[in-house]
């Protein structure tokens, strides 16, 4: 667990229980630190106490709209969160978009492609980073 590498640390939101522990344990498993949520105002508290790195969102949590908590979580001061939708709605490519999101999984989701899909967006952040920061190699 690398609880001291928030480069590292991902908040799982969603209200299907098995789903958190499905995709914790596959993160977890790549070496990713990895909290779960299954309540969008706890997820709120969560993240301005910690800030993930990254939010695997379900959008269909109960409690909440997902356009309010995405909204809400852009709100939150700081470092931007990368927020990858993980849904079983249909369109959800054209629903991530909608909402903001940074990237989507559809549900039912193949282990590999969930993977692929937090790699991939966690890489354009330290690209971003890098460029920012004005790294060798980062033109």
């Amino acid at each position: 667990m690398h609880t001291l590498d928030e480069s590292r640390y991902i908040l799982v939101v969603d209200d299907d229980a098995a789903i958190c522990e499905l995709i914790a344990e596959i993160l977890g498993e790549e070496g990713y630190e990895v909290t779960t949520t299954r309540d969008s105002a706890r997820a709120l508290t969560m993240i301005e106490q910690r800030p993930p790195v990254l939010i695997l969102l379900d959008l269909s949590i109960a409690d909440q709209n997902a356009d309010d908590l995405v909204a809400a979580i852009r709100r939150i001061p700081g470092r931007t969160i990368l927020i990858i939708v993980v849904s079983a709605q249909t369109n959800v490519g054209q629903r991530a978009r909608k909402v903001g999101a940074d990237g989507f999984v559809p549900k039912p989701f193949d282990v590999p492609i969930l993977v692929d899909t937090v790699q991939a967006v966690l890489s354009i952040r330290r690209r971003e980073s890098l460029a920012r920061c004005g790294a060798p190699g980062s033109s």
